[in-house]
């Protein structure tokens, strides 16, 4: 499923995080990790190849150390400097090889006017990406400290097409990595109503309505697309999906976030934000992105 597993490196603590995330993924596929930094007109002058190549071995041999024994081999790393005035757009021109399958980063969790203003490089990669991004800004959560693979993989279901293909996506990971499914979607209810208590009988049985037919349309997307071999769970909550998930990873073992969002444009994204970016600012296990049109994992 993993051929090349493309990681930028920032040298932040994120980054590192992300670094030991893509190799404990590479011990136990077999994948190859091209890692590589940005110059910018500002840095071009620094020794930034030395400092890529110790920074990821570093985060592999942390890796290594902690990971089953029974797994024996050697990573295959690649190691490349580019220089560019936009770091996002030569890691989407470096992401374009065919034999990346994936691309891991770290991202810094900025929030408030200054995300909103100017996003953070891995929001604008992930706008225009084509493939799958795994984000990390997490800190010690066991699957990117101890060379943990995803064990509860939570999915996050909108029943549009696109997280329809985003849950086939983590189908295939759990089917590779043993992992068990949480089907999860967060019932939004905003109802304006004039203020009287004769309203509240039929806003509350709206609302009971609603959740029993996500229940209902869990179970049956369960039943068409999840195979009997892989466990899961449906979760059904109400209230506002980014706050609802990161309440359901506090509640559960929740170990990767897998969301499908659909592309915004940039005046929705500044007025209402997103899911994704939110999680993005506050998750602490890594995020897996499958967007709309976007390149499947099929193999």
């Amino acid at each position: 499923m993993f051929r090349t597993i493309l990681l930028p490196i920032d040298f932040s603590e994120p980054s590192a995080r992300a670094a030991r995330f893509a190799a404990a993924i590479a011990y136990h596929t077999g994948s190859k990790i091209r890692a590589f930094t940005v110059e910018t007109q500002q840095t071009e002058n620094a020794n930034h190849f030395g400092l890529l190549k110790q920074f990821v071995f570093d985060a592999a041999d942390t890796i290594k150390k902690t990971i089953h024994p029974a797994i024996k081999q050697d990573l295959e790393f690649e190691f490349e400097t580019m220089t560019h005035d936009l770091v996002s757009q030569a890691i989407l021109e470096a992401a374009e090889v065919e034999e990346i399958d994936l691309v891991a980063m770290g991202t810094h969790g900025r929030s408030g006017l200054s995300a909103l203003l100017l996003g953070s490089v891995t929001e604008q990669v992930i706008h225009e990406l084509q493939k799958p991004l795994v984000a990390v800004n997490g800190g010690d959560h066991p699957v990117l400290s101890d060379a943990q693979l995803p064990h509860n993989i939570l999915v996050a279901i909108n029943f549009t097409d696109v997280s329809l293909a985003g849950l086939r996506q983590a189908v295939k990971l759990a089917e590779l990595w043993q992992s068990r499914l949480l089907l999860f979607h967060s019932v939004e209810i905003a109802v304006t109503v004039p203020y009287t208590p004769l309203n509240t009988g039929p806003i509350l049985a709206a609302e009971s309505d609603l959740i029993e037919q996500a229940n209902n349309s869990l179970s049956d997307l369960a039943r068409n697309e999840i195979p009997h071999d892989i466990e899961f769970e449906l979760i059904v909550t109400e209230g506002e999906p980014s706050n609802k998930i990161l309440e359901t990873i506090e509640e559960r073992v929740v170990d990767l976030v897998v969301v499908s969002p659909r592309r915004q444009k940039l005046i929705e994204r500044i007025l209402l934000g997103s899911t994704t970016e939110r999680l993005l600012h506050h998750c602490p296990v890594p995020v897996w992105v499958h967007q709309e049109g976007q390149y499947s994992l099929t193999n």
